[in-house]
């Protein structure tokens, strides 16, 4: 009976969560008590990220070892969302120019079947995309959760994180949050 009573719980739990992000694809909106835009950490003040896991779109389970010492770049996406396609080569532009300077990126789809997601990001992203209907590692960034889609976090070397765009972000703007970031001594 506790064990139903808890997993009825954690069940209307991530439906929230879940209707919260689908409510917020449509347009990325600053609707008051919601998360601003853009948020930024000083590097004092930052929350700790979590370590990332999961099966990518391939069915392969990811190995987050690589990405410590980097500065990472969390993209929360869905295959059917507007403005997460319309940011999609924004994000791999500045993953391009960035990749080579410890800049890691990782997609994380959502609320997706995984016919639609590969397809989407096959040909369109070339870094890796966790599959993560349920919204596990959403509830995973449990000190600052993305609340939208399309949302990008980004961790600093030392895996907090120091900012999250909750709406859809170009290039030249993401860009020089991650170079800015990767210059930063620990």
């Amino acid at each position: 009976m506790e064990v139903a009573v808890h997993r009825r719980f954690l069940i209307i739990g991530i439906a929230t969560l879940l209707a919260s992000a689908v409510g917020g694809c449509d347009q990325a909106v600053d609707r008051g008590d919601a998360a601003p835009l853009r948020t930024e950490f000083s590097a004092h003040e930052r929350p700790a990220g979590p370590e990332l896991a999961g099966t990518l779109l391939d069915g392969t389970t990811f190995d987050p070892v690589p990405l410590r010492g980097n500065v990472v770049v969390v993209n929360f996406w869905a295959s059917w969302c507007a403005p997460c396609r319309a940011e999609a080569d924004d994000l791999e532009a500045a993953y391009q120019a960035t990749r080579e300077a410890g800049v890691a990126f990782l997609g994380v789809n959502t609320q997706d079947g995984k016919d639609a997601a590969s397809a989407f990001s096959h040909g369109t992203l070339t870094y890796p995309s966790l599959f993560d209907p349920p919204g596990r590692t959403v509830l995973q960034f449990r000190q600052m959760p993305p609340k939208t889609l399309p949302t990008t976090v980004i961790l600093d070397r030392a895996g907090r994180i120091a900012v999250m765009f909750s709406r859809p972000v170009l290039q030249p703007e993401l860009e020089q949050a991650v170079v800015q970031l990767a210059a930063e001594s620990d």
